[in-house]
């Protein structure tokens, strides 16, 4: 099986120069100066835990949790609510491709996030 590699640094690049609102794969989050972002792929036992001390470090700490489906956060004892309290986006996705030198994610539904830190359960 062929599976297609995305240029991520250059679709990231053309999204931010196009004059156009509408770009696929969607870059729906990109580096941010104003505030980090942190992702986590996956939940364990620490993952709300780091997300809340992420978010209360900084009001601009940006943070999302990427899923398959609710039932890995159900299965730690957590809801979606719990994350979203500690300011936390969440995606029900997987990872498809992973840029570790730029620091962007590619996830399955072609959305692509940037981040600065990148946690993996």
């Amino acid at each position: 099986k062929t599976v297609k590699q995305w240029d991520l640094p250059k679709l990231v690049e053309a999204w931010k120069t196009s004059v156009s609102e509408e770009t696929w794969p969607w870059v729906w989050t990109w580096h941010n100066p104003n505030g980090p972002h942190a992702v986590h792929v996956g939940v364990d036992k620490h993952t709300l835990r780091a997300c809340r001390t992420f978010a209360e470090e900084s009001n601009r700490n940006n943070l999302t949790l990427v899923v398959k489906d609710v039932s890995e956060i159900e299965e730690e004892g957590h809801s979606v609510e719990d994350f979203y309290k500690a300011r936390c986006a969440v995606i029900f996705s997987a990872p498809q491709q992973i840029d570790l030198n730029n620091g962007i994610l590619m996830l399955q539904d072609e959305r692509i996030i940037c981040y600065d830190t990148l946690t993996l359960a």
